[in-house]
């Protein structure tokens, strides 16, 4: 339970908390949480819309997803916390930016509970919550703040004068989220329990064909060999009647799949674009299919064709709970051809960003499925920030694609109440014992393997060198733009925020230049970087408690606003 409060949160009442109900819905993912005025999380639900694979978020779907969800998340949380709909103090919503159709269900259920009985209702900034939630989980209170997310991709800052948070650089085009889930579209990777989350392990899966490269160049030959099978100055060579041939080597892998491909790579000032990434995303994947569909049709290596399913056509368009399963099953399996690599599946590996066992339910009115979050709500008593006292950790270098930070069989997986879990950076005696045991001999039989490159088809191996490649452009250009957001702020705080903030490849990205440039990151994990309502009714109290005139928030001033900008709220309470 988070007990901590910020500076000019309001002051702290004698009487009993009052409970604040928060609504968040402005995209896929909808979230219902109770704080009370204290700024404690009392409960904290969210479930997401999942799309099938291939396929992006239709607003209608997501709109009939969230009505048929919100009223039973709602009782559920005042059933856990023993009160009733009379017992809440404020409703806050969703007020913008977001899809349209999602933000209508949090507004009409706001509306209808504000009318029947006398509640206030807060409209919030979607922006603007997630800002404040990370400030109040990192306590860093003059930061620069990277919003990135499937919908926004900001620099922003606040200013003093102004009383607003100002985006001083933003994308030119579509927000990063957008360009990863896109990508995963195109390369038909699961949306659970989301597009990023899989496309980021992916990424971290391109240790194994380093390992595999390193294999092959020490098990070749020296000089190569040629097409006709005899090595270099071997004694057929040698023969004075046996004539020459002037054929090339051929090589052993004609596609090195450790190569960093080429992605546009755009900054205009602390402006940046991502036109372009999905036309290089289908040249490499399509180019790469339709090699493979030379071979021959029906071969092992064609592409398989998507099943289609007779029982959605008799139920209006929808899907039946059987053949949404079977059409799941069939999507996965045309994305792995088989199921024991370790990349299907890769939710269950040893990453960091560790997801509770999905709920999926599946009804017949809603195409796709839903992830479900009973209580996500993390404790950040004790927590430090990256950096924090001028400290860095020795031991911690960093890396992006060593073996040691994304699979070890030995490791023990994070605890579930840790309030950010990230890679655990091993110790020198650690470090030491390891390289002792592996210069040793070892038992096979009785200690696991990682998983060897040699175990991945050759389509899982592309889908590996896009992500990573992927991930490293996009990256990078946030990396150079905050950069130039602290020169320009001179700032010694940073904050990331947003679903994307989640992504380890971008947070260890974050920590290189912040040893650079002797500053404090802030972190979080998928709990509040994620969409939800906690971070809506935290922002809304804010608000109300630092309000004098509390009558705008009535019935009359309820409404939604699809392009609420972050510099269009006046922050009254900083």
């Amino acid at each position: 339970m988070v007990s901590d409060c910020i500076s000019g949160g309001g002051t702290t009442l004698a009487q009993p908390p009052k409970y604040i109900l928060g609504l968040e819905g402005s995209a896929n993912k909808l979230g219902v949480s109770i704080i009370n005025s204290n700024f404690e999380i009392l409960v904290n639900m969210r479930r997401t819309y999942i799309s099938e694979i291939g396929c992006g978020f239709i607003p209608r779907q997501i709109n009939a997803h969230h009505k048929y969800y919100i009223i039973e998340m709602i009782k559920d949380c005042l059933t856990k916390l023993k009160i009733k709909i009379t017992d809440v103090h404020l409703i806050c919503y969703t007020k913008g930016p977001g899809i349209g159709s999602a933000l209508y269900i949090a507004y009409n259920i706001s509306k209808f509970f504000s009318l029947l009985f006398n509640i206030p209702v807060i409209g919030v900034n979607h922006c603007i919550a997630h800002i404040e939630m990370g400030i109040f989980i990192t306590k860093l209170y003059h930061p620069i703040i990277l919003y990135v997310s499937g919908s926004n991709t900001q620099i922003i800052y606040f200013n003093d004068h102004k009383k607003r948070y100002e985006i001083i650089g933003e994308t030119l085009d579509i927000a990063i989220g957008n360009v990863i889930d896109r990508s995963a579209r195109i390369l038909r990777i699961s949306n659970s329990p989301s597009p990023g989350y899989n496309v980021e392990i992916l990424a971290r899966k391109k240790y194994l064909l380093n390992l595999e490269k390193k294999k092959k160049k020490k098990n070749a030959p020296i000089g190569g060999s040629f097409a006709g099978g005899e090595p270099h100055g071997g004694s057929a060579a040698n023969e004075p009647n046996t004539p020459r041939t002037h054929d090339k080597p051929v090589r052993a892998d004609p596609c090195d799949y450790t190569e960093l491909l080429f992605f546009p790579y755009t900054i205009k000032g602390m402006d940046i674009s991502f036109s372009g990434y999905d036309y290089y995303v289908s040249k490499y994947f399509s180019r790469y299919l339709t090699k493979r569909g030379k071979k021959g049709k029906g071969g092992e290596n064609a592409p398989k064709r998507k099943k289609r399913h007779e029982g959605g056509e008799a139920n209006g368009g929808g899907r039946s709970d059987a053949d949404s399963v079977n059409g799941e099953e069939d999507d996965h399996a045309d994305d792995a051809a088989n199921r024991g690599n370790p990349i299907a599946g890769a939710a269950n590996d040893g990453s960091t960003q560790q997801f509770p066992q999905p709920n999926l339910s599946i009804r017949a009115s809603v195409q796709g499925s839903s992830y479900y979050e009973e209580n996500v709500v993390c404790s950040s008593g004790g927590k430090r920030n990256y950096g924090e006292g001028e400290h860095y950790a020795e031991e911690d270098d960093c890396a992006i694609e060593t073996e040691s930070d994304f699979f070890d069989s030995s490791e023990e997986q994070p605890s579930s109440g840790s309030s950010e879990e990230q890679p655990r950076s091993r110790s020198s005696e650690e470090k030491a014992r390891s390289r002792s045991t592996e210069e040793q001999p070892r038992n096979e039989s009785s200690e696991e393997k990682p998983p060897s490159g040699g175990s991945l088809t050759d389509e899982e191996k592309r889908k590996i060198q896009i992500c990573y490649s992927l991930q490293h452009h996009i990256f990078s250009m946030l990396i150079e733009i905050t950069e130039r957001a602290i020169a320009f702020t001179n700032s010694k705080e940073v904050i990331i925020v947003g679903g994307v903030g989640c992504n380890v490849f971008l947070q260890n990205m974050m920590k290189k230049m912040a040893k650079q440039k002797n500053i404090k990151i802030g972190f979080m994990d998928h709990s509040y970087c994620v969409d939800n309502g906690a971070m809506i009714a935290y922002t809304g109290y804010l608000e109300f408690a630092n309000t004098k005139n509390r009558e705008i928030y009535g019935f009359d001033n309820i409404s939604i606003h699809q392009r609420y900008r972050t510099d269009d709220v006046l922050v009254t309470w900083r």
